[in-house]
């Protein structure tokens, strides 16, 4: 098979100028083509030197080159939004998915076609060679496909009971696999609008968010995802309603499902020897998998003690579970770059910043995410509070202002919670490694 070699050059998707092209771009919906075929590009990277990030404009160039210059036909302008890069499950590499609109006459040639393209950087000091592989489909074979499971949930499962209810029109139920008879979690969210697969393609289904950063994402310390479907029904009223079902590990420690569960149950009365143990166990978990998912890309944005699952590993102890990605947001953009554009808006939740606003530079980093940690910690220090008494104590607490007996009791804690809370850890790898971190789990 011969090699199309090429010669391009890397664009740096970080240029103001380029990213002001890209926006505008993305916002003329009246010059959305009607696409007619979908694309699917596997990048390889191959460098000794360097490992650059492909931008959507690299793969719009790759893609230009083969209906232009190989093919010979036309194509009208592909927007950097018809282009998504995401790297494939389990793996370093990565792939790119896209839509696009081309000549008639090219279109069975692009079906095809099954000669990958060899690229190479410029500057051959980097010594970097690209190939992407290509395969092209009909757009209708996407558009048109069914992308609902219509009655899995029932064929498949048989309802332990719905243990858990909470907000955004979600519910979580405990069932019973009829084909493995393993025990799961069922989490049911309810869609908003209409689920069609351009609405999945261009991410703006919200909820979809949490799936793509769960199906990633393998780690002792994170809640695992076992499959994921959506399903139709119709509710009392007639309405027709959208509904994702995700498939996940069931945990429990004696009773408890998360941490604040355990925390009142068996830290409220302990003594401050046993407490402290379990607490280093704990966040020496949390820690752990809250820098793996840092690692693959992703910030929680939701880090509370609900959100924390309980279950006990072989040897009989408790072992955590980060849970809950409904905020998840990934902080690389397609390109590779940082994107400085979350904001931590108030003790429980966390939203994105309108356009106003980011123009600021206010930003969500590792830091606001460790901030959670440190009222974790606060909060497994004195688990007897209410909801609203906990908010006020955390308030209290960015004022280093704590309870008399938290002063007396859990000096070690403090520390480390007063560290958080002043935002002096810029990474959780920073805070591991710290000497105040070493210190107190080694106590």
């Amino acid at each position: 098979m011969q090699n199309h070699n090429i010669d391009i050059e890397f664009l740096d998707s970080d240029e103001e100028s380029k990213n002001i092209q890209i926006k505008q771009q993305c916002t003329q919906y009246e010059d959305i083509p009607t696409p007619n075929i979908f694309g699917i590009v596997i990048i390889n990277q191959y460098s000794n030197k360097v490992q650059h990030h492909i931008s959507r404009r690299d793969v719009i160039t790759a893609l230009e080159h083969i209906v232009i210059k190989i093919l010979k036909g036309s194509m009208k302008q592909i927007r950097p939004i018809d282009v998504k890069i995401e790297p494939i499950l389990s793996t370093s590499v990565k792939k790119a998915c896209c839509i696009l609109q081309v000549g008639e006459n090219i279109i069975q040639q692009l079906k095809e076609y099954q000669m990958p393209l060899q690229f190479s950087d410029k500057d051959p000091k980097k010594g970097l060679i690209v190939i992407y592989e290509f395969k092209f489909f009909g757009f209708n074979e996407f558009n048109q496909c069914d992308l609902l499971s219509n009655g899995k949930f029932v064929k498949e499962f048989s309802v332990i009971k719905p243990y858990k209810e909470t907000q955004r029109f979600t519910s979580i139920i405990l069932c019973i696999n009829k084909i493995d008879l393993q025990i799961y979690a069922i989490k049911k969210v309810r869609l908003m609008g209409e689920f069609t697969w351009q609405r999945l393609f261009y991410n703006q289904i919200t909820q979809i968010r949490e799936v793509k950063a769960m199906l990633r994402l393998q780690h002792p310390n994170v809640i695992r995802l076992y499959s994921w479907w959506i399903e139709k029904e119709i509710n009392q009223r007639n309405q027709q309603c959208f509904y994702l079902y995700l498939q996940q590990e069931y945990d429990s420690y004696l009773g408890c499902n998360d941490l604040l569960q355990f925390s009142v149950k068996y830290l409220l009365n302990a003594s401050v020897q046993f407490k402290r143990k379990i607490i280093q166990s704990l966040i020496n978990q949390l820690i752990s998998g809250l820098e793996y998912i840092h690692g693959q890309g992703f910030f929680h944005r939701d880090l509370k003690l609900e959100n924390v699952l309980v279950t006990r590993d072989n040897a009989g102890d408790v072992s955590l579970r980060i849970c809950d990605f409904d905020w998840s947001k990934t902080h690389l953009n397609d390109d590779g770059q940082n994107n400085n554009w979350l904001l931590l808006s108030k003790d429980y939740g966390i939203v994105e910043l309108n356009n106003g606003i980011q123009e600021k530079g206010i930003v969500y980093d590792a830091r606001e995410e460790l901030f959670q940690v440190g009222i974790i910690i606060l909060d497994l220090c004195d688990p007897s509070l209410t909801k609203e008494q906990r908010i006020l104590i955390q308030m209290n607490a960015k004022n280093n202002q704590f309870r008399p007996h938290i002063q007396q009791d859990y000096q070690p804690e403090l520390q480390i919670i007063s560290a958080l809370l002043r935002k002096e850890y810029k990474s959780v790898k920073e805070l591991r490694i710290s000497p105040l971190y070493n210190k107190y789990i080694q106590m």
